[in-house]
């Protein structure tokens, strides 16, 4: 099962752009996408949410994740995140960014 975890601020939902004017997807031989788990602290700004993990080709450490969802008006928003702190713990990945965890379970 893959899951994702969120702790933290709203800090990142301030960095999002609106989905209409975020590029087009980042073509990446190892992709692997997570289905929201669980929301905390703004939790009750979003109603689904998605995180995409992609993967450098040499190294399958995730380093940048491209995050939608949407929010309480129904707007839909996306962004990408870049990490600044990846570690490995069993077959978990943990992504640290602007306060925000991400526990990503491997496929």
């Amino acid at each position: 099962m893959k899951k994702a975890i969120l702790l933290g601020t709203t800090a990142v939902l301030l960095l999002a752009t609106p989905v209409s004017a975020f590029a087009s997807s980042v073509s990446s031989p190892a992709r692997q996408e997570v289905q929201k788990v669980e929301l905390t602290a703004a939790s009750k700004y979003i109603t689904d949410y998605k995180v995409e993990t992609y993967y450098r080709a040499a190294s399958s450490i995730p380093q940048t994740y491209r995050h939608t969802f949407t929010d309480s008006n129904g707007v839909y928003w996306s962004g990408s995140l870049s990490l600044s702190r990846v570690v490995s713990w069993g077959d978990l990945w943990f992504g640290v960014y602007s306060g925000y965890v991400y526990v990503v379970e491997q496929s």
